[in-house]
């Protein structure tokens, strides 16, 4: 029974070409479909306000006006995107550990909003698509995907990208005219 016969995404022979990367770009598809109905919800319901309303949160947060919050979450969303394009035209494996480390950093972020709803006794936004899909989509997309083999490099990365997803975007956002 060949991976794509028994649910995961594996490393394919030289002779399957483009027909293994479909399974590939159909997770990542899914992957930043969910990353973005979570950073709509995020935008729609208001984080930016949210934060602003806690003193207690990272101060670059509250500095933002709503225009250059939005441009952050714009600016996750295509980053991951493009991360998803260029994966799926580079060598598998590569493809492979990039989406497992999204879906953890997606994890990771999903996380923090729960924790931050329970910490101020009110629903952080994004946390009802943390709850309903940032954390089934990516424990499916993980459990699709083979085992990656963890290595130092792979941890710090991942670890980064989550750093990343949760506040990278919003000190270039913060330069922006908006």
């Amino acid at each position: 029974m060949s991976d794509t016969e028994s649910g995961s995404v594996g490393e394919p022979d030289a002779a399957d070409g483009p027909h293994t990367r479909r399974p590939a770009a159909a997770l990542w598809l899914v992957t930043l479909a969910a990353l973005t109905v979570h950073n709509v919800e995020e935008g729609m319901l208001g984080l930016n306000r949210w934060l602003t309303e806690r003193p207690w949160f990272p101060p670059q947060a509250s500095h933002l006006s709503d225009g250059q919050f939005t441009a952050a979450l714009v600016i996750v969303t295509v980053a991951v995107g493009i991360i998803a394009v260029v994966s799926v035209f580079m060598p598998p494996r590569w493809g492979i550990e990039a989406l497992t480390a999204v879906a953890y950093a997606l994890i990771v972020n999903a996380v923090s909003h729960i924790l931050m709803s329970f910490v101020s006794w009110d629903p952080m936004p994004g946390m009802f698509t943390s709850v309903l899909v940032l954390l089934p989509v990516s424990i499916l997309v993980l459990r699709r995907l083979p085992a990656t083999r963890w290595t130092a490099g792979s941890v710090v990365g991942t670890v980064l990208l989550a750093f990343v997803l949760l506040f990278g975007a919003l000190v270039p956002a913060q330069y922006l005219p908006l």
